[in-house]
Parts: structure tokens; sequence; C-alpha cells
């Protein structure tokens, strides 16, 4: 037995009909007005692809700030990781700085002496 299938009839189809036809006429007014509405939404396309699209100039100047920030950022922690470097390096090789550190940090002192702590 054979299938009947029914053709769905698309909605806009009489108003793209009505474009068309009067598109090929000589309806020399109707075809300028179209084409200056065209040429507007293209503009406005343009002008918002440029502005503010995924590649548009704001986005890029964001971009650009965060990526100084970010550059900023990664010169502050490098910064302490040598830091931090230096400090360990003291820590293993110089005996007068784990005394300074022990004496300021954790208040130690060598018997027979007295700390005496100043109130600020």
């Amino acid at each position: 037995m054979k299938k009947h299938y029914y053709k769905k009839k698309n909605p806009l189809a009489p108003l793209v009909e009505n474009v068309a036809a009067r598109l090929t006429q000589a309806d020399s007014r109707f075809r300028r007005s179209a084409v200056k509405w065209s040429a507007a939404l293209f503009s406005i396309f343009v002008i918002y692809s440029f502005l503010a699209g995924p590649y548009g100039l704001f986005r890029i100047s964001r971009l650009n700030d965060r990526k100084a920030e970010l550059i900023t950022e990664n010169q502050v922690l490098l910064v302490g990781i040598i830091d931090a470097d230096m400090t360990r390096a003291r820590l293993e090789d110089d005996p007068r700085y784990i005394e300074y550190v022990a004496r300021t940090r954790y208040l130690l002192a060598r018997p027979g002496e007295t700390v005496i702590q100043l109130q600020h």
C-alpha cells in the first residue's frame, strides 16, 4: 500500500512570492527601498560586530587590560618565589641568619641571656 505524504505549506510562502514578484517587476521605488533597508541592516550588523561582538574593540580592550593585570600578578608571584628561594638557601647555609630568625621571630635566647620585649 502506498503512503501519502502531504506537503506542508510554508506560512511565509505568500510573502516570499510577493517580494520576489515585486523585485522582478519594474517597481524601482520598491527596489531602492529594499536596497536601502538591506544596506542599513548590513551596516548595523557590521558596526555591532566591530564594536561589541566577540572580536569587537570593547572585548579586545578588556582582554588587553586583563593581560596587563596577569603580567603584573605573575611578576609579583615570581618575586615571591625568588624571595622564598633565597630565604631557604640562607636558612640552609647561614648560621647568623638562623640566629637572627630565632631571636626575632621566636624570641629565643642563649643560656644566661634575658629576653626583654618592648611594647610599641
